[in-house]
């Protein structure tokens, strides 16, 4: 990935996912699960840029993911890209529906993005930015996603 002049954060990324059944029937209480973790962060031009490594669930691959914050007139666009074993690269709009292609180590699967809210109060040292999507797997809705990232400042001195 290519580097800008980025400073050490400390990251929470919350994930909450509402599983689709094949009825179409969202879940009423969402799946959760959070990643600590510390990245780096900056801004270049009109573009906010975090950079974090991940592994995956069963933590047998990393990958790094990079999230691109956009602001053009007036709307906010996030663009998550990830590269290693995983990778994509997920632009999500408000109103928007995008084809992506994800891989894996298993195969690569064929998914859609609808994005239904993008909002941010970010900052260059920091800030939140929260998503929601509906994800289709093979033109099939299977989840409907929310992901909140807060970024802080790193100190220097804190324990990584």
């Amino acid at each position: 990935m290519m580097k800008e002049k980025m400073q050490k954060a400390f990251i929470k990324v919350e994930i909450n996912q509402r599983p689709i059944d094949i009825l179409g029937k969202v879940a009423k209480e969402p799946e959760c699960s959070e990643i600590l973790t510390y990245g780096e962060f900056c801004k270049k031009a009109d573009t906010y840029i975090l950079e974090y490594d991940e592994l995956d669930d069963y933590k047998n691959y990393y990958c790094t993911t990079r999230i691109e914050l956009k602001e053009e007139a007036g709307e906010y666009k996030v663009t998550v890209i990830k590269e290693g074993k995983i990778s994509t690269i997920l632009p999500i709009e408000v109103g928007k529906s995008t084809d992506c292609l994800y891989s894996t180590p298993y195969g690569s699967l064929d998914i859609g993005i609808w994005g239904e809210v993008v909002q941010a109060s970010i900052f260059e040292d920091g800030g939140t930015i929260e998503f929601k999507y509906q994800l289709d797997v093979n033109s099939m809705a299977t989840s409907k996603n929310h992901i909140k990232i807060t970024i802080s400042k790193y100190i220097e001195g804190e324990k990584e």
